[in-house]
């Protein structure tokens, strides 16, 4: 096993997939305190969904993933200077559309930490903004993804977590060499390209 992963980490390696295109992304940072005050609000909405049966099974690490998930998105607001968040809390099946749908773009919001592929459905039907979590308060902002982009350049073998790649419904995105440059998000949404 131990020469497989050498061989993926040669083959799909960080620096070259993500790293030497950092002179692409859009840095975003977000002020240590409003990242401390939405980590707290997070406390909230995982005791909300470990009442769901999917979060029961899986919540391990929820309050990081929420965390890093709500914090590219906040990323992404301030980026645009236009608020789209649904800071309300319910049934995930309530809450089951593009993250930007709030602002009428059919697209959605991926965050990731630094040195990880963000995952994605296997088959990707809306467009995808990619978002790396670089350090606790520095966010970049890599592009907009394609489904045709998002459903080419994938491997299930880059996600991390066994249980999560035995489901077999998500994959590891790496092609950011495609993702199309993220001004493209502002553009849609001044220009009203792409709306739903």
């Amino acid at each position: 096993m131990s020469q497989y992963r050498d061989f993926l980490n040669e083959l799909y390696n960080y620096e070259e997939c993500v790293d030497s295109l950092a002179h692409r992304f859009v840095v975003v940072k977000l002020d240590d305190d409003f990242i401390r005050r939405l980590s707290g609000w997070v406390e909230n909405v995982v005791a909300r969904k470990r009442t769901e049966e999917h979060h029961s099974i899986d919540g391990n690490r929820e309050h990081k993933r929420w965390t890093t998930g709500y914090l590219g998105e906040c990323a992404v607001e301030k980026y645009l200077g236009e608020s789209f968040i649904d800071w309300s809390v319910g049934d995930s099946a309530a809450y089951h559309k593009p993250d930007l749908s709030g602002l009428g773009i059919e697209c959605g919001i991926k965050t990731v930490e630094h040195g990880k592929f963000p995952l994605i459905f296997k088959n990707s039907k809306t467009p995808e903004f990619i978002v790396i979590r670089k350090d606790y308060n520095t966010f970049w902002l890599c592009g907009w993804g394609e489904p045709d982009v998002l459903n080419e350049y994938q491997n299930e073998e880059l996600i991390l977590d066994k249980r999560l790649k035995s489901r077999g419904t998500k994959t590891a995105f790496y092609g950011f060499e495609h993702l199309i440059d993220p001004f493209f998000l502002k553009l849609v949404l001044e220009l009203d390209l792409e709306r739903i």
